[in-house]
């Protein structure tokens, strides 16, 4: 079994399962982010909405000082629109996270669940051997 960067192959299916792994961190400039994916998918999603709410916060204080629809439209369009699309490519990554979490959720309970129905098919060739036995040697006995 060849281990890959966070998913390990289960032989006896061919699946694909979250693997168990250590979760290494990141550390920069004394900020420790965790090694998961969707860790740093949510954390930077949240950069984007917070730089897209300052960069409305701004827009909206540009044309709050000008009291002439003209003036103000540049402020609008501008930081309007920049401050919005900030703010959606943040919930896309946030959204994002939300889902890689629910399939690696999945794959893993789909996992275990294989797991367990490979362990209980086992269990029950086991039990079925030694009867099979019995009755080939109670047939050569007779």
């Amino acid at each position: 079994m060849a281990s890959v960067t966070r998913y390990q192959e289960i032989d006896r299916f061919g699946y694909l399962a979250v693997a168990k792994t250590e979760n290494p961190s990141l550390t920069h400039n004394g900020v420790t982010v965790s090694g998961s994916p969707t860790t740093r998918l949510r954390f930077l999603g949240l950069l984007f909405w917070m730089g897209g709410g300052v960069v409305l916060t701004l827009a909206w204080m540009g044309m709050a000082e000008l009291a002439y629809v003209d003036g103000q439209m540049p402020f609008l369009v501008s930081g309007g629109a920049a401050g919005l699309a900030l703010v959606v490519v943040g919930s896309t990554l946030v959204l994002s996270a939300a889902m890689f979490d629910a399939a690696e959720r999945g794959a893993q309970r789909t996992a275990e669940l294989l797991k367990q129905a490979a362990d209980e098919a086992a269990d029950a060739r086991a039990l079925a051997e030694p009867a099979e036995d019995d009755v080939k040697s109670g047939a050569a006995a007779a």
